[in-house]
């Protein structure tokens, strides 16, 4: 359906709330707004418009400071019929504004501004409004033909727009540009070529600017400010009421995480087609797109939006269209593969795997055979990382491996190479990203008839796991390192991503039982609140670095996988626990959806509005309270089906490739209530639910074998 003048919350950069008219969808003309608020009295405070500076280690701490308060993305749903944010310039939660963006008829928006301060202070905000064409640097076209009180008239790219308020009054307009340094901190328009993206210091924007208004103690406000395009009657604004959604909500960490993610969205140049689209971006301070994190946003999109899910993995960089740029999106590893097969798992619908079963392929092969051409036979099964980007930007063999003279934020130097060079990485942990993936991509082609590229998968799998097992082991170390390119011997650098053929399923059972002692004794990788990049105990490790001393999502989610592969489901229970738990305690603290937290205390860190690398907790939330929701691993083929009215569970496991124990949960009706589980051919067994209803077991699997599994209520 054709979409004309259309507002979306898809600014490519914006800090605080915003919302880009596009007159006709696809076409690269849009207009961005983005909504400042400050606070003159009692206490000076305000934000940054554009700010691409994450702090990497730093926490609520930076919002302590008088340029720098706290906000936050608010409700959204996914057809954006409204969307808001919430400006918190004190440490309270009820000193606020909630700005409720509300799109109408004809191309015409109106905004709610609802100003509460419940404190014994009286309080000065100001709002003003930057405004700028998404593309481009300059103001083409620009003109100011009104402004007075109520009303402002411009015309600025070939639209024209009236804008009027009610209860805040306009106070003046003038062109500047994106360089006052509380507004736009230094390093917050780094230079971009990127056309539809750019960031530069000299981009023109109109700066609107509403007249100071007073809060009184105990006293709230409402202004409402129109957008208009065209000529507007009642009935255009008829659906557009001053609802504001509330803060008490059930599971509010993990509904505000949803809505980060939904307002973590760009209008820009499509990968596909020769058209704009809108793309998911890890955070609104960077407003860029990556491989990495658009996939792992993509796995737990899956919980709330299949569509959103689904088209997030097809609007993925394609190596056959866009050749050796598709290496220049960050870490260019395509977690999207791990989304698709969890979206296939979750809908059992064949049409999913025909839609995206062909990009998946192109990705995973242009990765794995980087820098080679693709089938060369002269590959040894090991991934070279593009760039020696691995996921993990200060992993110390990544730091050792490029010779930097520092790395992020650390106090101390890691070790560096001594040639000061960069040295290209066989690494442990891609290679084993890239078996799992292959080893997804084979049922995948299992379940499509794809018998040419079972084969294809088999060999390139068998290459790589013996390649790994037989040149990267170390016996005496009882561990996996990695190699350098021309270097002779491994390199005795250490990280959780060595742990990684666990994932892959790439070793043999003695040296399982190795990795796993030493992965989760405590004082090591596992730590009480999840698993953490570097080993605590290891002289590599530093608390004050950027990945290395942080507990991420992506690693909670790799790990819970790995747990449901092996059917180690009392691993997979903990592990999930401990991660939803800490987001829910730090969110409760600052209501922030945090991009990493410390080990050290479980203190929020990085950026404040990221859900690029942290969506994927929306998995293990739903997987471990999600009524009716069954979860496996990556070796089976499941079906499922809930029965809410018999409390009854049906699950069809199929297991073409594996033979081993092998992970299942679900999530019942009922809390605390003694299930059946009823295994074709076996005994039935009987399994307690928690607190949530749900319960995990495991079950022995043979390579070509299936199983029908009931789970019911003891009353059923």
């Amino acid at each position: 359906m054709e979409k004309r003048k259309i507002w979306r919350p898809l600014s490519s950069n914006a800090y605080g709330a915003n919302a880009v008219f596009i007159p006709d969808w696809g076409k690269d003309v849009a207009i961005e707004f983005i909504l400042l608020m400050t606070q003159n009295y009692p206490v000076y405070k305000t934000h940054p418009v554009l700010d691409i500076y994450h702090g990497y280690v730093t926490g609520p701490e930076r919002f302590e400071s008088n340029h720098e308060f706290r906000v936050l993305g608010w409700d959204l749903d996914s057809d954006f019929k409204r969307w808001s944010f919430l400006y918190l310039p004190d440490e309270r939660e009820d000193v606020r504004t909630t700005a409720v963006f509300i799109p109408a008829r004809n191309g015409n928006m109106r905004l709610f501004l609802k100003m509460e301060n419940p404190s014994m202070k009286q309080r000065e905000w100001e709002f003003h409004l930057y405004v700028s064409p998404c593309r481009g640097v300059s103001l083409p076209k620009y003109r100011l033909s009104t402004l007075v009180q109520k009303n402002l008239v411009f015309t600025l790219d070939g639209v024209r727009m009236w804008i009027s308020s009610e209860n805040m009054a306009f106070k003046e307009a003038s062109v500047v540009r994106s360089d006052f340094w509380i507004n736009f901190p230094f390093n917050a328009n780094e230079t971009s070529r990127d056309p539809y993206n750019p960031r530069d210091r000299k981009k023109k924007r109109a700066l609107i600017k509403f007249s100071p208004v007073i809060i009184d103690a105990r006293e709230s406000s409402v202004a409402i400010v129109d957008f208009l395009t065209e000529r507007v009657s009642a009935a255009d604004f008829r659906s557009s009421t001053g609802n504001f959604p509330e803060k008490k909500q059930k599971d509010l960490s993990y509904k505000h995480l949803w809505w980060e993610t939904l307002h973590n969205q760009q209008y820009t140049r499509s990968f596909l087609r020769d058209s704009m689209t809108n793309h998911i971006i890890s955070g609104r301070e960077w407003g860029s797109f990556y491989i990495w994190d658009a996939g792992m946003t993509a796995i737990g999109a899956i919980e709330e939006d299949e569509k959103i899910a689904g088209d997030i993995i097809a609007e993925m960089p394609d190596p056959a269209r866009m050749g050796k740029k598709v290496l220049n999106y960050g870490s260019f590893i395509p977690t999207a593969v791990f989304a698709l097969w969890e979206l296939y798992q979750k809908k059992g619908d064949t049409r999913v795997l025909k839609r995206h079963y062909d990009l998946m392929r192109r990705l995973v092969f242009a990765m794995y055979f980087y820098p080679m051409r693709e089938g060369d036979i002269r590959h040894d099964g090991m991934v070279r990382p593009v760039r020696n980007r691995t996921g993990a930007d200060d992993y110390p063999t990544l730091v050792y491996a490029d010779g930097w003279p520092f790395a992020w934020d650390y106090r101390e130097t890691l070790p560096l190479n001594p040639s000061r060079k960069v040295i290209q990485i066989l690494s442990v942990g891609m290679t084993c990203m890239a078996v799992r993936m292959l080893k997804i991509l084979r049922l995948a082609a299992y379940v499509l008839g794809k018998k040419e590229d079972i084969a294809t998968y088999d060999n390139m799998i068998d290459r790589s796991e013996k390649s790994m097992n037989e040149q990267y082991w170390d016996d005496t170390k009882g561990r996996f390192l990695n190699r350098l390119e021309s270097v002779e011997g491994l390199l005795d650098i250490e990280g959780v991503y060595e742990y990684l053929p666990l994932f892959s399923g790439s070793v043999d059972t003695r040296r399982r039982n190795i990795l796993m002692r030493k992965l989760t004794v405590p004082g090591k990788y596992w730590t009480p609140h999840g698993i953490t990049v570097v080993a605590r105990d290891d002289q590599n490790y530093r608390e004050d670095g950027y990945w290395n001393g942080g507990i991420w999502i992506p690693t909670q989610w790799f790990f819970w996988k790995t747990f449901y592969n092996i059917g180690r489901m009392d691993l997979a229970e903990k592990i999930s626990n401990s991660a939803i738990k800490l987001w829910d305690d730090n969110h409760k603290k600052t209501l922030c959806c945090w991009e990493e937290f410390r080990v050290r205390g479980g203190r929020p860190a990085g950026n404040s509005r990221f859900s690029g690398l942290s969506t994927p907790l929306m998995a293990l939330w739903k997987g471990r309270r999600g009524k009716g929701r069954v979860q496996a691993g990556q070796e089976m083929i499941v079906r499922s089906g809930y029965d809410s009215e018999k409390e009854e569970i049906s699950i069809s496991a199929e297991t073409p490739f594996y033979t081993g124990s092998a992970g299942l949960s679900f999530v019942a009706g009922r809390p605390g209530t003694e299930y059946h589980i009823e295994i074709e051919g076996e005994e039935s067994r009987k399994i307690l639910t928690d607190c949530h209803g749900y319960a995990g077991f495991s079950v022995n699997v043979q390579k070509g074998g299936k199983k029908s599994i009931r789970i019911c209520s003891e009353r059923a």
